[in-house]
């Protein structure tokens, strides 16, 4: 069988997305989007919320920070990738990250617009 890496889920932003721009200027998003499991266990009801960390990048990247926010209930889909690195004490640390390829979103919810400054 061949190997196929898709994610799927649908969950609520468990924080406001991080936006930024590397410097090629290049757009990318960070998200934590929260996803519930419910199941049962020796018949009781149970549910376990995972929090799961995703990237976008370009035009995504651009339409999650101006349409999205804490809260927000959202369909994504995308690989998961490792992302490794080396912390302040040379530890190896690493994490999974879902790169977006495809966000919806799931409810008539609008971003606050930011406060202006005159």
């Amino acid at each position: 069988m061949a190997n196929k890496n898709r994610f799927e889920c649908i969950g609520r932003l468990a924080r406001d997305p991080e936006f930024g721009v590397t410097k090629s200027k290049m757009a990318y998003c960070r998200l934590s989007i929260a996803t519930t499991r419910k199941y049962k266990s020796s018949g009781d009801k149970k549910e376990e919320t995972f929090f799961i960390n995703a990237t976008a990048w370009g035009q995504k990247a651009e339409f999650i920070n101006e349409y999205t926010s804490k809260g927000h209930l959202v369909y994504v889909e995308g690989p998961l990738t490792n992302n490794r690195w080396e912390d302040k004490e040379g530890n190896k640390r690493s994490d999974i990250v879902l790169m977006i390829d495809d966000i919806q979103l799931l409810e008539k919810k609008f971003k606050e617009p930011a406060e202006k400054t005159e």
